[in-house]
């Protein structure tokens, strides 16, 4: 390149990166202000777990008290550090209280609290509440929460707060480490990435298609991002033994304190893994059974998006959240653990 070529290459180039930049930022805009595909799923969940508490052994805690509106919903967390109400103690003469322990599945991302599956479970059943009992259902749900997480929050706040009814809805990402949605954004690309709108739909759209160019450019613990074996692969690995004994703790610590404990099995949890679910379910004595709505003949044939919250957050809409807490309380109904009024 000659003397009289360099200014004019730097020209171009300063050129080309500074609309470069106008396209990113305009992208990024125009993602915030049309949220695509509900992209805004994933800097929402980045804003609610900057406000978690970070400390051993759980990991990690909602922030009793907290207020905000995340992920287009007002979220309030109460003094025990749950998605609910406050908790009245001593328990009220009449009040059955149903302990629902959980994820983000529970805690019911995007849905107002009032649209949430434990509100709805409650509503009800305490439409079909026999005469002096009242129901009260208490929202145990964490976003990402583990199975290990579960069973230290039940033995913390859980059992404090005078259960009659336990369920837990257990997902297959429940087997992974308690801190893996804090090690997945560990470094600054990760982190940045996922609170952009604009690298976010860049991710969704593009990393079924590249998941090469990701594994190459992410370092292990973002590794399913890039779509890595999910934990449910596979049944006898030691994530999968490990679940099954903290879950037969979990019934352990609530029946010695004479606490019925009714387990949901996720669909997305592989039929092979079910089966060892049930089969520990059998041999302690504890109810299991599947959560699976689209299995049930009301719901079959339905369009699924119509029930979820976008296309990128699968979890319950507020039409999605009334069908699980209706075949959540139909099962506990079948199971003994709930009394209707008669006939």
């Amino acid at each position: 390149m000659t003397r009289s070529t360099r200014p004019r290459a730097r020209i171009i180039a300063i050129f080309v990166a500074s609309q470069l930049l106008v396209l990113a930022v305009l992208v990024e805009v125009g993602t915030r202000l049309l949220d695509p595909m509900g992209i805004s799923y994933f800097p929402e969940t980045a804003r609610l777990l900057d406000t978690m508490i970070i400390e051993e052994p759980i990991g990690y805690r909602l922030e009793p008290g907290l207020e905000g509106r995340f992920n287009g919903v007002e979220v309030e967390i109460n003094e025990w550090g749950m998605r609910d109400r406050p908790v009245e103690l001593p328990k009220p003469a009449g009040e059955r209280r149903i302990l629902l322990l959980g994820d983000s599945v529970m805690f019911s991302v995007g849905v107002e609290i009032e649209d949430s599956i434990p509100r709805r479970l409650e509503a009800i059943a305490n439409e079909n509440a026999p005469p002096g009992v009242r129901y009260r259902t208490l929202n145990m749900g964490v976003p990402s929460y583990n199975t290990e997480q579960e069973l230290v929050q039940l033995d913390e706040v859980g059992l404090r707060l005078q259960p009659d009814v336990a369920t837990l809805v257990f997902v297959i990402n429940d087997l992974e480490r308690k801190m893996w949605v804090f090690e997945k954004r560990a470094t600054w690309l990760t982190d940045f990435a996922q609170r952009s709108h604009g690298l976010s739909l860049f991710y969704k759209l593009v990393l079924p298609r590249a998941k090469w160019a990701v594994d190459l450019a992410l370092p292990e613990p973002a590794a399913t991002l890039s779509g890595a074996p999910a934990p449910g692969e596979g049944v006898r690995t030691p994530r999968h033994d490990r679940a099954l004994k903290l879950l037969g703790e979990i019934h352990q610590r609530l029946a010695d304190r004479g606490v019925p404990f009714l387990l949901f099995v996720h669909f997305n949890v592989s039929d092979p893994f079910y089966e060892r679910i049930a089969e520990l379910g059998a041999e302690r004595g504890f109810a299991v059974t599947r959560l699976d709505v689209w299995a049930d003949p009301r719901w079959q044939g339905r369009r699924r998006l119509d029930y979820r919250n976008s296309v990128t957050d699968s979890h319950c809409n507020a039409k999605g959240c009334e069908i699980h807490a209706t075949l959540m309380y139909e099962r506990l109904v079948e199971a003994g653990l709930l009394r209707e009024a008669s006939p």
